[in-house]
């Protein structure tokens, strides 16, 4: 993935300014406290796998809100699939809240309002998946965000793994193999989000899958 901020040759009085402006460009429209302005530091990097954007950043402790005025300015065709590397995020949404801890994920849409509190050290890798490419897997998908998806399952423990190689090794992933890793990064991450509702996605869920294995298979 391509270092695209950080703040380590900027001036303090200047970090957080800066890094508030590509954040807003990079991930999404929204607004930010830090802790502390003069120790604060951050990194971002970016890079994709097919029609799925990544978002690797670290960070001081901040809080963050995305409103209204926010979401309209926002990319609301994409739906964010967070994973924590480190430290603790703490966000809210749709009523709900969830805490991810270095493993978790969680979903979240830039279409609603959300808000969220990040640890000191914070690290984070968010993808920018389509939304359609999430709906034709999963239906809709509102009741489905700010849950915790701990990697205690088979298909959870899988996701988290496979997330937490990404920025790694994309840097050596050719073209071909590129494209045969997005449909399984969807698969896997709609197998797991959609187990935090047990009562609405998997049926849709699994037909969706049997339908691409039976057209793979003819």
């Amino acid at each position: 993935m391509k270092t695209v901020f950080s703040t380590k040759h900027v001036h303090p009085r200047d970090r957080f300014d800066f890094w508030h402006d590509v954040a807003r460009k990079d991930v999404v429209d929204h607004a930010s406290t830090p802790r502390c302005r003069n120790t604060f530091r951050a990194q971002l990097r970016s890079g994709s796998v097919g029609a799925i954007g990544l978002v690797s950043f670290q960070n001081s402790e901040m809080s963050v809100t995305h409103t209204r005025h926010h979401i309209a300015h926002a990319n609301t065709d994409e739906l964010f699939v967070c994973r924590q590397f480190g430290g603790r995020i703490a966000l809210e949404q749709d009523g709900r809240q969830v805490v991810l801890e270095p493993g978790d994920i969680t979903l979240i849409d830039p279409s609603l309002q959300y808000q969220g509190r990040f640890s000191e050290a914070s690290e984070v890798l968010v993808l920018k998946v389509p939304r359609q490419l999430m709906n034709a897997r999963l239906g809709q998908t509102q009741e489905m965000t700010a849950r915790a998806i701990k990697p205690c399952t088979a298909e959870t423990g899988l996701l988290s793994a496979s997330l937490a190689m990404l920025p790694f090794h994309m840097p050596e992933v050719g073209s071909t193999a590129e494209a045969l890793l997005e449909p399984h990064l969807l698969d896997l991450i709609s197998l797991a989000v959609g187990q935090t509702c047990p009562t609405s996605a998997p049926v849709g869920q699994n037909e969706g899958l049997h339908e691409r294995r039976m057209a793979g298979s003819s």
